[in-house]
C-alpha cells in the first residue's frame, strides 16, 4: 500500500527531537506559517498542522491547531482507520496523532511530540475523543482497522 500524503509527509521528519533538533523543527514549523518552539510549547498539533499544509495545502486546519482537542473539528468523522487522526484527551489537555493501525490493545500512532520527538508508538486506548479524516482527500476507508503484526512498538509514555 502507498502511504497516504501526509503520512509519508511525516515520515520524514522521524527521529527529530525537541531539544535537539529545536532549529530543524522550528525552521519546519515555519514552512506552514507557525513559529513555535518545541522546547517550551506542545507540538503534536503544530507537527501535525505542518504535516498537512506541506502534503495537502487546500485542506482547512482547526482554529488554532496548537490545541490539540481542537483537531476534533478537523475535516470529516470516521472510525480508526490507517491514515485518520486520533484525537485524545489528557490531564490538562489532548494529543493528536496519525492512526497507522492497532497492535497489543492500543492505537499504533505516528505523531510529534511523542515523548518530545516525532516517532512511531502505540498509544493506549484511554483518552480516545474520536477520528477525523480531511475533507479535501478521497473518502475514509472503512471496516476494521488493520492490527499490525508484533513489531519494535514502544508504548507512549509522555505526549506533553
Amino acid at each position: 500500500m502507498t502511504d497516504l500524503p501526509w503520512i509519508s509527509e511525516a515520515k520524514k521528519h522521524v527521529g527529530l527531537q525537541e531539544v535537539r533538533d529545536k532549529k530543524a523543527l522550528m525552521a519546519y514549523f515555519a514552512t506552514a506559517g507557525l513559529h513555535y518552539d518545541p522546547s517550551v510549547t506542545a507540538w503534536c498539533g503544530i507537527g501535525m498542522a505542518t504535516f498537512f499544509h506541506n502534503s495537502l495545502p487546500k485542506q482547512p486546519l482547526p482554529e488554532n491547531p496548537a490545541w490539540a482537542l481542537n483537531w476534533l473539528k478537523f475535516g470529516v468523522k470516521c472510525t480508526p482507520q490507517v491514515g485518520s487522526i486520533l484525537v485524545f484527551s489528557r490531564n490538562g489537555g489532548g494529543h493528536v496523532a496519525i492512526c497507522l493501525g492497532q497492535y497489543n490493545g492500543g492505537y499504533v500512532c505516528l505523531g510529534c511530540n511523542q515523548d518530545n520527538e516525532i516517532c512511531i508508538e502505540v498509544h493506549t486506548k484511554t483518552g480516545f475523543q474520536g477520528a477525523r479524516w480531511p475533507d479535501t482527500f478521497s473518502a475514509p476507508p472503512t471496516g476494521p482497522l488493520m492490527t499490525l503484526a508484533a513489531g519494535d512498538y514502544k508504548t507512549l509514555t509522555n505526549e506533553a
